[in-house]
């Protein structure tokens, strides 16, 4: 499901970029490698699928796992003495691929984050900028289960998280999941569609009208069991859209605030 998203957020950031010592590195993120004092040796590498990089006079090195300081550590080891008398390597990471989180909604910079060791939601909304003035006060963090159908959603008050850091609300972000900051103006659609993101809904508004809006279900939409979640306490209303669309059965109403999530065929 997490994977859809990449029709509303097209990228990570593609600028060199400090990366903190907990994010740990794997297979996709590219890195910008530096050694001093040879300015000729600063190749960019992507870590393959195996989990090494291919560096200049060395070969493949393990990289999957590492920390950046630890594979700095790990190519000023190898390079020292054969190459170079007392070599500095310096590592930024270009783009961030293996581990990262989503944060949507009514924050002030919606997109895809790189997810380093230990993050809580916290972590996650202060590098989105905080919170947009329309949010009125929780936010939902969906997890994916790869081949089970629907994420598993938790509820969670941004007082208890902002106020006390509570560890009830305050959770930790697994790889790949989504805070989504409830929005009180506006419709937000995530999933198996062209094009998620939120948007206006006009009085009467229905489910279709508002995934029309959102390009229409993508060609892997599973249309059985659309999900809209709402309110707080949150509410789970499931729909089966392929019904409404063969007219034997009623195209909800949606609300602003709600949240629509179409889900994917996994064959």
């Amino acid at each position: 499901m997490i994977l859809l998203l990449t029709t509303f957020i097209l990228s990570l950031p593609c600028a060199t970029e400090a990366a903190p010592g907990g994010y740990v590195l794997g297979p996709g993120d590219r890195l910008s490698i530096r050694v001093y004092p040879d300015d000729h040796l600063a190749p960019e590498l992507t870590v393959r699928t195996d989990g090494t990089i291919m560096m200049p006079l060395i070969g493949a090195v393990p990289a999957s796992g590492a920390t950046v300081p630890g594979l700095t550590a790990t190519i000023q080891k190898q390079l020292e003495g054969r190459f170079y008398r007392a070599p500095s390597v310096e590592i930024d990471v270009v783009r961030y691929v293996s581990h990262r989180a989503f944060v949507l909604g009514s924050v002030r910079e919606p997109g895809g984050y790189p997810l380093y060791q230990g993050d809580r939601v916290l972590d996650l909304l202060q590098r989105a900028g905080g919170i947009s003035g329309a949010s009125i006060g929780f936010a939902y963090l969906f997890t994916p289960r790869p081949g089970q159908g629907a994420p598993e959603v938790q509820q969670i008050s941004l007082r208890r998280v902002f106020e006390a850091a509570d560890p009830a609300h305050n959770l930790a972000v697994p790889n790949g999941a989504t805070i989504y900051v409830y929005d009180q103006a506006r419709v937000f659609v995530m999933g198996a569609v062209e094009r998620a993101g939120s948007y206006e809904v006009s009085e009467g508004g229905t489910l279709l009208r508002v995934i029309a809006t959102a390009g229409g279900f993508s060609a892997r939409a599973s249309t059985t069991k659309i999900r809209i979640y709402r309110g707080s306490p949150v509410k789970v209303v499931e729909v089966d859209a392929s019904a409404i669309i063969k007219n034997s059965g009623e195209d909800p109403v949606v609300m602003p605030g709600d949240l629509i999530y179409v889900p994917q065929r996994f064959f």
